[in-house]
């Protein structure tokens, strides 16, 4: 049975995993983790295929998505938000090209009121877009690397001044609105560090090295996903 991760947790029910509904917590703070997984992966696909890793991926729209919300109310929203890869990639290392867009192509099912582009979800967008140099001076080779501590914490600030100001007032009684659709202690439920969001890059870096990467993505691109 294949088993599908996110954050930790383990799903071993194809549809159940693709229709959790993710709280606008949760959602947002995937969308930190997974962008430092990027920056491992980007690191090990650029190493694997000599291609430089700012430009193998785009900022800007995406071009690559899993699915569309059907759901009055709710949006398929990327976690990742960047544009195209570099074709190049696509012609030389057809299996890191096609695990790369299925991982940038994921959606998690979400509250419209997170994804808004005029919003949170939209300066998030614009954030992992515009950072994507920032991302890939961060060397994630070696495990718990606390030189390269400092570039993490540099991004982390910016997050963090991102989503501020979408935090709920204490007196709002976690009534979720567009403007406001984050508990006011977000930050102490979810400490990320700088360690923590390096280890996330780093095991990025490994898995493309390992070929986790690749393998976990090509058994979702095959559909077969019961063995």
């Amino acid at each position: 049975m294949v088993v599908y991760v996110e954050n930790g947790e383990l799903h071993n029910d194809w549809e159940a995993f693709l229709n959790h509904e993710y709280d606008p917590n949760e959602h947002i703070s995937c969308r930190l983790l997974h962008y430092f997984y990027l920056g491992g992966v980007l690191q090990g696909i650029a190493e694997a295929a000599e291609l430089p890793r700012v430009g193998l991926v785009k900022g800007g729209p995406s071009q690559y998505q899993d699915r569309s919300s059907n759901q009055p109310g709710y949006h398929a929203a990327h976690v990742v938000r960047v544009g195209e890869i570099k074709l190049k990639l696509g012609v030389e290392y057809t299996e890191l090209f096609e695990a790369l867009m299925i991982y940038i192509g994921h959606t998690q099912k979400v509250k419209a009121e997170v994804n808004v582009w005029y919003v949170i979800g939209g300066e998030i967008d614009r954030f992992q877009s515009s950072k994507l140099t920032a991302l890939g001076e961060i060397d994630f080779r070696v495990k718990n690397n606390a030189n390269e501590y400092r570039k993490v914490e540099g991004l982390l600030k910016k997050f963090n001044e991102t989503i501020i100001p979408y935090l709920m007032n204490p007196e709002d009684n976690n009534v979720i609105s567009v403007r406001r659709p984050l508990q006011h202690d977000w930050f102490e439920k979810y400490p990320f560090t700088a360690a923590k969001l390096y280890q996330e890059g780093h095991d990025g870096y490994r898995n493309v090295v390992d070929g986790v990467f690749q393998e976990y993505y090509k058994i979702l691109k095959s559909g077969d996903k019961t063995n």
